[in-house]
Protein backbone atom coordinates (compact mmCIF):
# COMPACT_ATOMS: atom_id res chain seq x y z
CA UNK A 1 0.00 0.00 0.00
CA UNK A 2 2.97 2.81 1.21
CA UNK A 3 4.46 2.05 -2.30
CA UNK A 4 0.98 2.80 -4.34
CA UNK A 5 0.70 5.83 -2.53
CA UNK A 6 3.86 7.57 -3.48
CA UNK A 7 3.70 6.29 -7.07
CA UNK A 8 0.14 7.64 -7.34
CA UNK A 9 1.79 11.18 -5.38
CA UNK A 10 4.93 10.85 -8.03
CA UNK A 11 2.85 10.47 -11.08
CA UNK A 12 4.94 6.85 -11.78
CA UNK A 13 3.07 4.19 -13.25
CA UNK A 14 4.97 0.84 -12.15
CA UNK A 15 1.67 -0.73 -10.71
CA UNK A 16 1.25 -1.79 -14.09
CA UNK A 17 4.45 -2.77 -16.43
CA UNK A 18 2.36 -3.80 -19.33
CA UNK A 19 0.39 -0.96 -21.40
CA UNK A 20 -3.12 -2.12 -21.48
CA UNK A 21 -5.10 -1.55 -25.13
CA UNK A 22 -8.77 -0.22 -24.37
CA UNK A 23 -10.34 -2.71 -25.62
CA UNK A 24 -8.23 -6.12 -24.68
CA UNK A 25 -7.50 -7.36 -21.28
CA UNK A 26 -3.71 -7.89 -20.71
CA UNK A 27 -1.72 -10.37 -18.23
CA UNK A 28 -0.01 -8.26 -15.47
CA UNK A 29 3.37 -9.08 -14.48
CA UNK A 30 5.02 -7.79 -11.14
CA UNK A 31 7.68 -8.65 -9.10
CA UNK A 32 5.80 -9.47 -6.21
CA UNK A 33 2.11 -9.16 -5.38
CA UNK A 34 0.50 -7.88 -2.26
CA UNK A 35 -3.08 -8.23 -0.58
CA UNK A 36 -3.79 -4.54 -1.06
CA UNK A 37 -3.10 -4.54 -4.72
CA UNK A 38 -4.63 -7.71 -5.06
CA UNK A 39 -7.62 -7.11 -3.64
CA UNK A 40 -8.10 -4.08 -6.21
CA UNK A 41 -7.10 -6.00 -9.37
CA UNK A 42 -9.64 -5.11 -12.06
CA UNK A 43 -11.21 -8.11 -13.39
CA UNK A 44 -12.09 -6.62 -16.87
CA UNK A 45 -9.10 -5.07 -17.51
CA UNK A 46 -6.40 -7.75 -16.33
CA UNK A 47 -7.03 -11.70 -18.04
CA UNK A 48 -4.09 -12.77 -15.35
CA UNK A 49 -1.67 -12.23 -13.45
CA UNK A 50 2.48 -13.62 -13.65
CA UNK A 51 4.22 -12.75 -10.65
CA UNK A 52 7.69 -13.51 -11.20
CA UNK A 53 8.69 -14.10 -7.47
CA UNK A 54 7.77 -17.70 -6.64
CA UNK A 55 5.49 -18.52 -3.50
CA UNK A 56 1.88 -20.12 -3.65
CA UNK A 57 0.64 -19.35 -0.50
CA UNK A 58 1.88 -15.35 -0.10
CA UNK A 59 -1.67 -13.80 1.36
CA UNK A 60 -1.68 -11.45 -1.82
CA UNK A 61 -1.86 -14.19 -4.07
CA UNK A 62 -4.67 -16.06 -2.42
CA UNK A 63 -6.43 -13.09 -2.40
CA UNK A 64 -6.22 -12.89 -6.55
CA UNK A 65 -7.19 -16.36 -6.54
CA UNK A 66 -10.37 -16.03 -4.29
CA UNK A 67 -11.65 -13.50 -6.56
CA UNK A 68 -11.22 -15.63 -9.97
CA UNK A 69 -8.35 -14.04 -11.44
CA UNK A 70 -6.04 -16.60 -12.80
CA UNK A 71 -2.49 -16.51 -11.84
CA UNK A 72 0.80 -18.51 -11.83
CA UNK A 73 3.32 -17.73 -9.70
CA UNK A 74 7.69 -18.11 -9.66
CA UNK A 75 7.89 -17.15 -13.63
CA UNK A 76 11.70 -15.56 -12.61
CA UNK A 77 13.27 -13.18 -14.75
CA UNK A 78 12.11 -13.89 -18.14
CA UNK A 79 11.69 -11.16 -20.54
CA UNK A 80 8.29 -10.17 -21.16
CA UNK A 81 7.84 -7.37 -24.33
CA UNK A 82 4.94 -5.23 -23.97
CA UNK A 83 2.17 -6.81 -26.30
CA UNK A 84 3.41 -9.82 -26.73
CA UNK A 85 1.12 -12.87 -26.33
CA UNK A 86 1.54 -14.90 -23.45
CA UNK A 87 -0.28 -18.12 -22.15
CA UNK A 88 0.37 -19.72 -18.35
CA UNK A 89 -1.48 -23.05 -17.17
CA UNK A 90 -1.61 -22.47 -13.12
CA UNK A 91 -2.25 -26.11 -13.10
CA UNK A 92 0.44 -27.15 -15.26
CA UNK A 93 2.83 -24.33 -13.77
CA UNK A 94 3.82 -23.26 -17.49
CA UNK A 95 4.56 -20.32 -18.83
CA UNK A 96 5.11 -19.58 -22.57
CA UNK A 97 5.95 -16.25 -24.60
CA UNK A 98 3.94 -16.49 -28.14
CA UNK A 99 2.91 -20.33 -27.65
CA UNK A 100 0.92 -22.21 -30.42
CA UNK A 101 -2.01 -19.97 -30.49
CA UNK A 102 -4.37 -23.13 -31.86
CA UNK A 103 -2.75 -25.97 -28.96
CA UNK A 104 -3.63 -22.63 -25.79
CA UNK A 105 -7.34 -22.22 -27.08
CA UNK A 106 -8.00 -25.89 -27.02
CA UNK A 107 -6.21 -26.31 -23.90
CA UNK A 108 -8.82 -23.15 -23.06
CA UNK A 109 -11.93 -24.53 -24.60
CA UNK A 110 -11.40 -28.31 -22.67
CA UNK A 111 -11.02 -26.78 -19.36
CA UNK A 112 -14.02 -24.23 -20.17
CA UNK A 113 -16.32 -27.39 -20.43
CA UNK A 114 -14.90 -28.97 -17.39
CA UNK A 115 -15.64 -25.90 -15.52
CA UNK A 116 -19.18 -25.33 -16.88
CA UNK A 117 -19.66 -28.86 -16.49
CA UNK A 118 -18.83 -28.69 -12.97
CA UNK A 119 -20.70 -25.31 -12.21
CA UNK A 120 -24.07 -27.17 -13.78
CA UNK A 121 -23.68 -29.95 -11.14
CA UNK A 122 -22.43 -27.37 -7.95
CA UNK A 123 -25.55 -28.02 -6.15
CA UNK A 124 -25.20 -31.92 -6.23
CA UNK A 125 -23.28 -33.48 -3.05
CA UNK A 126 -19.63 -34.40 -3.43
CA UNK A 127 -20.62 -37.99 -2.68
CA UNK A 128 -17.60 -40.46 -3.42
CA UNK A 129 -17.86 -43.62 -5.81
CA UNK A 130 -17.23 -45.13 -2.24
CA UNK A 131 -20.35 -43.58 -0.50
CA UNK A 132 -18.01 -40.98 1.23
CA UNK A 133 -20.00 -37.49 1.49
CA UNK A 134 -17.79 -34.89 1.72
CA UNK A 135 -18.61 -31.41 2.68
CA UNK A 136 -17.39 -28.30 0.62
CA UNK A 137 -17.49 -25.24 1.95
CA UNK A 138 -16.15 -21.64 0.36
CA UNK A 139 -13.30 -19.55 1.84
CA UNK A 140 -14.76 -15.93 1.95
CA UNK A 141 -12.74 -12.81 2.55
CA UNK A 142 -15.98 -10.23 1.33
CA UNK A 143 -19.50 -10.71 0.65
CA UNK A 144 -18.97 -10.85 -3.05
CA UNK A 145 -17.35 -13.85 -2.61
CA UNK A 146 -19.93 -15.56 -0.95
CA UNK A 147 -22.41 -14.38 -3.08
CA UNK A 148 -20.11 -15.50 -6.19
CA UNK A 149 -19.94 -18.97 -5.22
CA UNK A 150 -21.94 -21.73 -6.80
CA UNK A 151 -22.77 -25.20 -4.81
CA UNK A 152 -20.83 -24.38 -1.17
CA UNK A 153 -22.15 -26.40 1.51
CA UNK A 154 -21.85 -23.14 3.54
CA UNK A 155 -18.39 -21.06 4.80
CA UNK A 156 -15.52 -22.88 5.99
CA UNK A 157 -13.93 -19.66 6.60
CA UNK A 158 -14.48 -16.36 7.15
CA UNK A 159 -11.48 -14.07 7.22
CA UNK A 160 -12.49 -11.25 9.21
CA UNK A 161 -9.40 -9.50 8.71
CA UNK A 162 -10.15 -9.20 5.18
CA UNK A 163 -14.00 -8.30 5.88
CA UNK A 164 -12.40 -4.99 7.73
CA UNK A 165 -9.15 -4.62 6.66
CA UNK A 166 -9.91 -1.62 4.62
CA UNK A 167 -10.45 0.31 7.96
CA UNK A 168 -8.69 2.70 10.13
CA UNK A 169 -10.40 2.11 13.09
CA UNK A 170 -11.69 -0.94 14.42
CA UNK A 171 -15.91 -1.44 13.65
CA UNK A 172 -18.07 -1.50 16.16
CA UNK A 173 -20.12 -4.66 17.58
CA UNK A 174 -23.17 -4.29 15.08
CA UNK A 175 -20.69 -3.40 12.21
CA UNK A 176 -19.57 -6.73 12.60
CA UNK A 177 -23.13 -8.35 13.04
CA UNK A 178 -24.09 -6.83 9.99
CA UNK A 179 -21.39 -7.73 8.01
CA UNK A 180 -21.75 -11.49 9.18
CA UNK A 181 -25.43 -11.11 8.64
CA UNK A 182 -24.66 -10.11 4.93
CA UNK A 183 -22.23 -13.32 4.35
CA UNK A 184 -24.97 -15.64 5.63
CA UNK A 185 -27.52 -14.17 3.78
CA UNK A 186 -25.28 -15.22 0.49
CA UNK A 187 -25.22 -18.61 1.62
CA UNK A 188 -29.25 -18.98 2.89
CA UNK A 189 -29.37 -21.48 5.89
CA UNK A 190 -26.20 -22.70 5.44
CA UNK A 191 -22.89 -22.51 8.41
CA UNK A 192 -20.69 -19.77 8.10
CA UNK A 193 -16.87 -20.60 10.19
CA UNK A 194 -16.18 -16.90 11.74
CA UNK A 195 -12.10 -17.23 12.45
CA UNK A 196 -11.40 -14.59 14.89
CA UNK A 197 -8.98 -11.39 13.49
CA UNK A 198 -5.80 -12.99 12.39
CA UNK A 199 -3.51 -10.41 11.98
CA UNK A 200 0.82 -10.56 11.87
CA UNK A 201 2.97 -11.96 9.28
CA UNK A 202 1.70 -11.25 5.73
CA UNK A 203 -1.68 -9.84 7.34
CA UNK A 204 -1.50 -6.35 8.80
CA UNK A 205 -5.00 -4.45 10.13
CA UNK A 206 -4.69 -0.53 10.11
CA UNK A 207 -6.73 -0.73 13.47
CA UNK A 208 -4.17 -2.47 15.63
CA UNK A 209 -0.12 -1.59 14.87
CA UNK A 210 1.77 -4.51 15.85
CA UNK A 211 5.67 -3.70 17.36
CA UNK A 212 8.17 -4.79 14.98
CA UNK A 213 9.60 -8.11 15.35
CA UNK A 214 12.38 -9.02 13.39
CA UNK A 215 10.27 -12.86 12.32
CA UNK A 216 6.80 -11.69 12.35
CA UNK A 217 5.77 -14.89 10.98
CA UNK A 218 6.99 -16.46 14.55
CA UNK A 219 6.13 -13.86 16.52
CA UNK A 220 2.68 -12.06 17.87
CA UNK A 221 0.29 -13.74 15.03
CA UNK A 222 -3.33 -14.54 15.19
CA UNK A 223 -4.47 -15.49 18.92
CA UNK A 224 -1.41 -14.42 20.29
CA UNK A 225 -1.89 -11.03 19.58
CA UNK A 226 -4.63 -10.32 21.14
CA UNK A 227 -3.91 -11.90 24.98
CA UNK A 228 -2.49 -7.73 25.09
CA UNK A 229 -5.35 -6.50 23.33
CA UNK A 230 -8.54 -8.78 24.60
CA UNK A 231 -11.13 -6.01 24.07
CA UNK A 232 -10.96 -6.14 20.24
CA UNK A 233 -11.66 -9.91 20.56
CA UNK A 234 -14.03 -9.33 23.09
CA UNK A 235 -15.98 -7.37 20.61
CA UNK A 236 -15.71 -9.65 18.27
CA UNK A 237 -16.86 -12.07 19.75
CA UNK A 238 -20.12 -10.29 21.50
CA UNK A 239 -20.73 -10.12 17.30
CA UNK A 240 -20.60 -13.95 16.92
CA UNK A 241 -22.52 -14.90 20.19
CA UNK A 242 -25.40 -11.87 18.23
CA UNK A 243 -25.64 -13.65 14.94
CA UNK A 244 -25.34 -17.18 16.26
CA UNK A 245 -28.84 -16.13 17.43
CA UNK A 246 -29.99 -15.78 14.10
CA UNK A 247 -28.17 -18.33 11.96
CA UNK A 248 -26.33 -21.29 12.31
CA UNK A 249 -22.51 -20.19 13.10
CA UNK A 250 -19.07 -21.65 13.84
CA UNK A 251 -16.65 -19.54 15.28
CA UNK A 252 -13.03 -20.61 15.57
CA UNK A 253 -9.95 -19.33 17.17
CA UNK A 254 -6.23 -18.72 14.86
CA UNK A 255 -2.78 -19.81 15.52
CA UNK A 256 -3.09 -21.64 18.57
CA UNK A 257 -0.67 -23.51 19.99
CA UNK A 258 -1.01 -24.82 23.62
CA UNK A 259 -4.02 -25.93 25.90
CA UNK A 260 -3.55 -22.69 28.13
CA UNK A 261 -4.68 -20.75 24.75
CA UNK A 262 -7.61 -22.42 24.03
CA UNK A 263 -8.89 -22.33 27.77
CA UNK A 264 -7.99 -18.33 27.49
CA UNK A 265 -10.09 -17.51 24.25
CA UNK A 266 -12.82 -20.01 25.60
CA UNK A 267 -13.30 -17.81 28.61
CA UNK A 268 -13.08 -14.93 26.54
CA UNK A 269 -16.47 -16.33 24.72
CA UNK A 270 -18.25 -16.75 27.88
CA UNK A 271 -21.42 -19.03 27.76
CA UNK A 272 -21.95 -20.26 24.10
CA UNK A 273 -25.35 -19.81 22.29
CA UNK A 274 -27.41 -22.72 21.56
CA UNK A 275 -26.20 -23.93 18.30
CA UNK A 276 -22.56 -22.08 18.09
CA UNK A 277 -19.53 -24.73 17.23
CA UNK A 278 -15.94 -23.56 18.24
CA UNK A 279 -13.06 -24.47 16.89
CA UNK A 280 -9.35 -23.73 16.45
CA UNK A 281 -6.83 -24.03 13.53
CA UNK A 282 -4.19 -26.46 13.21
CA UNK A 283 -1.83 -24.12 11.87
CA UNK A 284 1.23 -25.04 14.28
CA UNK A 285 3.02 -28.45 14.44
CA UNK A 286 2.85 -27.82 18.01
CA UNK A 287 -0.55 -28.10 17.93
CA UNK A 288 -1.07 -30.61 15.41
CA UNK A 289 1.03 -33.25 17.34
CA UNK A 290 -0.50 -33.20 20.35
CA UNK A 291 -3.93 -31.97 18.89
CA UNK A 292 -6.08 -34.81 21.35
CA UNK A 293 -4.80 -32.49 24.16
CA UNK A 294 -6.75 -29.54 22.70
CA UNK A 295 -9.84 -30.65 21.80
CA UNK A 296 -11.67 -31.57 24.83
CA UNK A 297 -14.10 -29.17 25.10
CA UNK A 298 -13.91 -28.24 21.34
CA UNK A 299 -16.69 -29.05 18.72
CA UNK A 300 -14.34 -28.82 15.30
CA UNK A 301 -10.66 -28.29 14.06
CA UNK A 302 -9.40 -27.01 10.66
CA UNK A 303 -6.10 -27.41 9.50
CA UNK A 304 -4.25 -24.47 7.78
CA UNK A 305 -2.22 -26.05 5.33
CA UNK A 306 -0.51 -22.74 4.19
CA UNK A 307 0.74 -22.04 7.64
CA UNK A 308 1.20 -25.17 8.92
CA UNK A 309 3.36 -26.17 5.59
CA UNK A 310 5.56 -22.66 6.34
CA UNK A 311 6.54 -23.96 9.59
CA UNK A 312 6.89 -27.85 8.87
CA UNK A 313 9.46 -26.71 6.08
CA UNK A 314 10.76 -23.77 7.56
CA UNK A 315 9.93 -21.72 4.78
CA UNK A 316 8.97 -17.70 4.88
CA UNK A 317 6.01 -18.18 2.75
CA UNK A 318 6.82 -14.72 1.11
CA UNK A 319 10.71 -15.42 0.60
CA UNK A 320 10.80 -16.76 -3.34
CA UNK A 321 14.09 -17.95 -2.64
CA UNK A 322 12.82 -20.60 -0.60
CA UNK A 323 9.24 -21.10 -2.18
CA UNK A 324 10.14 -24.66 -3.74
CA UNK A 325 10.41 -26.11 -0.39
CA UNK A 326 6.66 -24.74 0.80
CA UNK A 327 5.14 -27.61 -0.46
CA UNK A 328 1.78 -28.59 1.06
CA UNK A 329 1.77 -31.92 -0.75
CA UNK A 330 5.26 -32.39 1.04
CA UNK A 331 4.50 -35.94 2.79
CA UNK A 332 5.49 -34.27 6.02
CA UNK A 333 2.70 -32.15 6.41
CA UNK A 334 0.24 -34.75 5.00
CA UNK A 335 1.65 -37.17 7.88
CA UNK A 336 0.84 -34.16 10.28
CA UNK A 337 -2.83 -33.94 8.25
CA UNK A 338 -3.33 -38.14 8.91
CA UNK A 339 -2.17 -37.93 12.56
CA UNK A 340 -4.84 -34.92 13.38
CA UNK A 341 -7.44 -36.92 11.68
CA UNK A 342 -6.43 -39.70 14.10
CA UNK A 343 -6.07 -38.51 16.85
CA UNK A 344 -7.93 -34.86 17.10
CA UNK A 345 -11.44 -36.99 18.35
CA UNK A 346 -13.91 -34.04 16.55
CA UNK A 347 -13.99 -33.42 12.60
CA UNK A 348 -11.30 -32.34 10.76
CA UNK A 349 -12.14 -29.93 8.34
CA UNK A 350 -9.10 -28.20 5.92
CA UNK A 351 -9.41 -24.18 4.92
CA UNK A 352 -5.73 -23.66 3.36
CA UNK A 353 -5.10 -23.56 -0.29
CA UNK A 354 -4.81 -27.24 -0.52
CA UNK A 355 -8.07 -27.81 -0.14
CA UNK A 356 -8.92 -25.60 -3.38
CA UNK A 357 -6.69 -28.10 -5.08
CA UNK A 358 -9.15 -30.74 -6.57
CA UNK A 359 -6.78 -33.10 -6.98
CA UNK A 360 -5.36 -33.06 -3.54
CA UNK A 361 -9.01 -32.26 -2.08
CA UNK A 362 -9.14 -36.77 -3.14
CA UNK A 363 -5.74 -37.36 -0.85
CA UNK A 364 -7.47 -35.25 1.87
CA UNK A 365 -10.89 -36.87 1.90
CA UNK A 366 -9.03 -40.22 1.79
CA UNK A 367 -6.77 -39.64 4.54
CA UNK A 368 -10.42 -38.92 6.96
CA UNK A 369 -10.74 -35.15 6.64
CA UNK A 370 -14.48 -34.46 6.85
CA UNK A 371 -14.97 -31.05 5.33
CA UNK A 372 -13.14 -28.79 2.62
CA UNK A 373 -12.92 -25.17 2.69
CA UNK A 374 -12.28 -23.74 -1.23
CA UNK A 375 -11.87 -20.23 -2.64
CA UNK A 376 -15.26 -19.56 -4.80
CA UNK A 377 -13.87 -20.43 -8.05
CA UNK A 378 -12.81 -23.93 -7.50
CA UNK A 379 -15.89 -25.23 -4.98
CA UNK A 380 -18.17 -26.65 -8.22
CA UNK A 381 -14.36 -28.40 -9.99
CA UNK A 382 -13.89 -29.87 -6.34
CA UNK A 383 -17.27 -31.12 -6.12
CA UNK A 384 -16.87 -32.73 -9.72
CA UNK A 385 -13.24 -34.52 -8.62
CA UNK A 386 -14.59 -35.82 -5.35
CA UNK A 387 -17.35 -37.59 -7.08
CA UNK A 388 -15.54 -38.82 -9.62
CA UNK A 389 -13.08 -40.41 -6.83
CA UNK A 390 -12.87 -44.02 -5.26
CA UNK A 391 -11.07 -43.48 -1.96
CA UNK A 392 -10.83 -47.15 -1.87
CA UNK A 393 -8.39 -46.90 -4.43
CA UNK A 394 -5.78 -44.26 -2.84
CA UNK A 395 -2.70 -45.87 -1.23
CA UNK A 396 -2.22 -44.01 1.48
CA UNK A 397 0.38 -45.61 2.93
CA UNK A 398 1.83 -44.36 -0.18
CA UNK A 399 1.34 -41.05 0.03
CA UNK A 400 2.47 -40.89 3.07
CA UNK A 401 5.67 -42.71 2.57
CA UNK A 402 6.82 -40.57 -0.68
CA UNK A 403 10.09 -39.56 -0.72
CA UNK A 404 8.84 -35.43 -1.42
CA UNK A 405 5.83 -33.60 -2.90
CA UNK A 406 6.69 -34.75 -6.49
CA UNK A 407 6.19 -38.44 -5.95
CA UNK A 408 3.13 -37.63 -4.34
CA UNK A 409 1.83 -35.72 -7.32
CA UNK A 410 2.83 -38.58 -9.49
CA UNK A 411 1.01 -41.25 -7.05
CA UNK A 412 -2.44 -39.41 -8.07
Amino acid sequence: MRDRVLRHLTGTTEDSPIEVEADQPAILVVPELDAATAAMLDGKRFAGVAVRAAGATGHGVIVARSRGIPLITGIGDVDVPAGAVVAFDARKGSFEIEPDVERVRATIAEREAEQEQAAIEAELPAVTIDGRTVAVLVNVGTVQDALAVRGADGSGLVRTELLFGERRTAPTVAEQVEAFRAVAAALPGKPITIRTWDVGGDKPLPFMPLDHEDNPFLGERGLRAFRRRPELLRDQLEAVRQIAAEIPVHVMFPMVTTADEVAWALDELGPRPDGLKVGIMIEVPAAALRVATLTADLDFVSIGTNDLTQYVTATDRTNPAVAALADALDPAVLQLVDHVVRNAGVPVGVCGDLASNPQAAVILAALGVHELSAIAPQVPLVKARLREADLRLIDTAAVLAARDGDQVRALL
